[in-house]
């Protein structure tokens, strides 16, 4: 592999952190650019150097001049190799920044405009319901008048949020309205209101290099933070279905839902960028990252045919079996390595939990 050194560019420091000691575990020096003070990310062994060069998410997604100048000096002072866009903001903050490092590789992002089309949740509905894909009925909400003839209960969402923020079940019309209040961070209009699914969550990881499949694995969400990742060719086949009506370039994850008997799959929403549970499928032989690495080159990525089987168990309990002596499951070896082999930011997170103030979960 030629690359040595890489830029990641991201405004979700909990994401990033992953993706940077798993780069750094392949020997790739790690610069950061980066939304907001990065305070998460300077904390760990793995980051070479970490560069404000924007406020927040929104500016990084409006890709100023003066930060994209900014970021490709950074890259020429750094002498690096690659740029790794991690997140939304950092992808389209990504592509017109490739068009001032023409010497530099990308690792594979999609399209701005496929990006802004598949981030926002009304649009991503949109095209869902335009290819006949199955997905909760869901409506656009301008007011909260609206929502008072809407079925109950309804699941509110706003329009791009990541990692679940806003996103709530209402079951009565109290809890509805105070929701729809105008008081609730994530819920100012427009907002989104969707049918509930009673069933169980399951969610979609790919990785495509133009509308084709490569790699991908799917997993179901249970209690105490474990996945369980199962093979279904019905949502490999939509994993196909949406890579294509795309033209799908990257790491792509996508929020499904099965109905109770699991006869069918609801497609709910879809993250065009890295997942926050990427960390669990570093134990499954997939290696997401190594198969971008090996895009980026043109070599042949190792072959791939059906997605992994494994039990992940959460974090507590593969430190309690640590503890313990027990075995702890291969799959969990990895992430959990990954965790203890870089405590500062965990440690860090944890005294921010403990005090009850926000923070990033690495």
């Amino acid at each position: 592999m030629s690359f040595r050194h890489a830029l990641v560019v991201t405004s979700l420091e909990n994401l990033a952190l992953t993706i940077m000691r798993t780069l750094s575990a392949k020997g790739i020096k790690v610069t950061i650019a980066g939304a907001g003070p990065g305070r998460l990310l300077r904390l760990s062994r793995h980051c070479s150097s970490y560069h404000q060069i924007v406020h927040d998410g929104a500016e990084m997604s409006t890709a100023p001049e003066a930060a994209l100048e900014r970021a490709a000096r950074l890259a020429r002072d750094r002498h690096v190799d690659f740029v790794v866009p991690v997140d939304v903001p950092g992808a389209l903050f990504a592509a017109p920044l490739r068009a001032k490092l023409l010497d530099l590789s990308f690792f594979p992002f999609t399209e701005p405009d496929t990006l802004r089309l598949l981030d926002n949740k009304w649009t991503f509905y949109g095209f869902l319901q335009k290819h006949g894909i199955l997905t909760p009925r869901t409506w656009l909400l301008e007011n909260a008048a609206q929502a008072a003839a809407l079925p109950l209960p309804l699941v509110l969402k706003p329009l791009a949020e990541a990692g679940g923020k806003g996103v709530e079940v209402v079951r009565d019309a109290a809890a509805r309205d105070a929701r729809l209040s105008g008081t609730a961070t994530h819920h100012q209009f427009p907002t989104l209101a969707q049918e509930f699914i009673d069933g169980t969550e399951v969610s979609l990881s790919f990785l495509a290099d133009r509308g084709k499949v490569l790699a991908w694995s799917i997993h179901l969400h249970l209690t105490g933070g474990a996945k369980e990742y199962i093979d279904d060719e019905r949502i490999v086949a939509l994993a196909h279905r949406l890579a294509a009506a795309t033209n799908y370039h990257g790491l792509a994850n996508v929020d499904m839902r099965y109905d109770r008997a699991r006869a069918r799959v609801f497609v709910i929403e879809c993250n065009p960028r890295f997942w926050g549970t990427y960390k669990y499928t570093l134990g499954l032989d997939i290696d997401y990252i190594e198969r971008g690495l090996a895009l980026m080159e043109g070599r042949a990525a190792s072959p791939f045919a059906r997605a992994p089987t494994a039990y992940v168990p959460g974090l507590l309990a593969s430190v309690k079996g640590v503890l313990k002596g027990g075995k702890v499951p291969a799959a969990s070896l990895a992430y959990l390595r990954q965790k203890l082999g870089d405590p500062v930011p965990e440690i860090y997170y944890g005294a921010l939990h403990l005090l009850g103030l926000k923070g990033n979960a690495p």
